[in-house]
């Protein structure tokens, strides 16, 4: 994996951004559907779990195939996230007073050419709340089971599902870190920027103990995704202005990045160490600067960026941030 290649192209050529919409095949049928990932309270001893069910023989789609709950966005939904909850109950009979919403995950495209139909998919995780009501099967499945991600292939699931479950897993650490953000409304939108930076510092530490992230490209990643978290379910109602302040802080990352990645020859190439030290030096120079917006706060009135991007510079910059995820 290359860091953001196509910002990579951007400061060198000066070509135009890709996009999600300019990546739309105009021959293959567009679909957009919701993705529910409906998992168990997480225990120790057991770990993330979380439904799949196995589709009827009679279904059009994918038929035997082990899936999660999914379903197309009606031009009657309000947004992504009803159409979630519309599916939910049409399948399982399950309603907001058995499910906690956990968090939403990047929407992403998969190709069937078979269908000649092309999916946009954005996920979701769920999770049941104690005594909720026992899942109802409708006439699209046949039964369920809780797995694991780590035992999907055990399971003859549609395609590309591990791509869903990358897209809302998260660490036990920024699980708890998230709800305490959800939970903490009382410190405004700067306590959250602040709170945020401090679960980023902390999780590069974290990083750096994990014997299973040995490589450059997968720290980045990793660190990647935390930011998208945080900026996207750290909080409900969170101000545009600290999203787009979060992704300056993985911009300004980034740009350093590439910098000292070209003179390995790339990513992959540039140790680890390197790439940590880096993230956390500039980290630092964040939570500096919002110490002392914090301390200046106290006697005067703290500026804070009133700049709004509008929805498609948005989707760019995010295409440029997370496309290679």
């Amino acid at each position: 994996m290359m860091i953001l290649p196509s910002l990579r192209t951007l400061t060198r050529s000066f070509g135009p951004i890709p996009t999600l919409r300019r990546r739309i095949s105009t021959d293959l049928r567009q679909r957009s559907v919701v993705s529910s990932f409906i998992c168990k309270c997480p225990r120790p001893s057991a770990g993330l779990m979380f439904a799949l069910f196995k589709r009827s023989e009679n279904q059009s789609n994918y038929p035997g195939k082990w899936g999660v709950c999914t379903g197309s966005i009606e031009a009657t939904d309000a947004s992504p996230l009803a159409a979630a909850r519309r599916e939910i109950f049409e399948e399982t009979k399950l309603t907001d007073s058995d499910l906690t919403f956990l968090r939403k995950g990047r929407p992403y495209r998969v190709k069937d050419d078979l269908l000649k139909t092309e999916w946009t998919i954005h996920p979701f995780a769920w999770q049941l709340k104690e005594g909720a009501r026992e899942i109802e099967l409708d006439s699209e499945h046949t039964k369920y089971k809780f797995a694991k991600p780590g035992h999907l292939g055990a399971y003859d699931h549609v395609d590309h599902l591990e791509k869903g479950v990358a897209r809302i897993a998260v660490s036990p650490q920024i699980e708890r870190a998230l709800s305490r953000l959800r939970n903490e409304t009382d410190s405004g939108d700067e306590g959250f920027f602040s709170q945020s930076l401090k679960v980023l510092f902390n999780e590069v530490d974290r990083l750096r103990r994990l014997r299973d992230l040995q490589t450059s490209e997968e720290f980045w990643r990793e660190f990647q995704w935390t930011v998208w978290h945080l900026a996207k379910n750290g909080r409900p109602g969170i101000s545009a202005s600290i999203e787009t302040r979060l992704f300056d802080v993985l911009e300004k990352i980034n740009g350093e990045l590439l910098v000292h990645s070209d003179v390995h020859g790339g990513l992959a190439n540039t140790p680890l160490s390197e790439v940590k030290s880096i993230v956390r030096y500039i980290l630092k120079g964040y939570l500096l600067l919002q110490r002392k917006k914090n301390a200046k706060s106290h006697t005067a009135t703290v500026e804070t960026s009133d700049i709004q991007l509008s929805d498609s510079d948005t989707m760019e910059r995010e295409e440029r941030l997370f496309g290679d995820l």
